[in-house]
């Protein structure tokens, strides 16, 4: 099957197969890291995961079905990209965010550690999220949010 690959935090780089069918009797897509293939735990549609021992809980990372990572985009340990969410290239997402179904990121994009981003909220390009932010379900981000912030509508505020 044909690949795509990211980096999902700790410099090393994820090779995720796709359109290639279930993984290893996990019921998520097989995915590599370092040479050791492993079925990701969450699920059927899942496309990664990784678990890291030692790190502060949660350690997993997860893609649910529909989710899409762009190559050369960073995602941290512990983040959430669910059902039909999207990061476009260049993004980084930090540990322990959430991306809400149908969330859309636009290309470079930052989201800071701990951030939730709501149902349908889209991100434009180049904006840069706070760490422990809130985006309201819906919000349409046009600006940088700083720190500690919860921002809602259109456009959010």
């Amino acid at each position: 099957p044909r690949e795509h690959g990211f980096d999902l935090g700790g410099g090393q780089h994820h090779r995720v197969p796709v359109g290639g069918g279930l993984g290893p009797g996990r019921g998520g897509r097989e995915r590599e890291r370092g040479g050791r293939g492993r079925g990701a735990g969450a699920g059927a549609g899942c496309c990664c995961g990784r678990s890291c021992a030692g790190a502060a809980p949660p350690a997993t990372t997860v893609v649910l079905a529909g989710g899409v990572v762009s190559v050369d985009s960073r995602v941290g340990l512990g983040v959430i990209v669910n059902t039909g969410a999207t990061v476009d290239r260049d993004c980084v997402v930090g540990d322990g965010a959430h991306l809400c179904p149908g969330t859309h990121l636009a290309s470079n994009v930052t989201v800071g550690e701990g951030s939730f981003i709501g149902i349908g909220a889209v991100v434009r390009e180049g904006v840069t999220i706070g760490n422990n932010v809130v985006v309201g379900a819906g919000a349409v981000v046009l600006h940088d949010v700083p720190d500690g912030a919860t921002v809602k509508g259109v456009p959010a505020r």
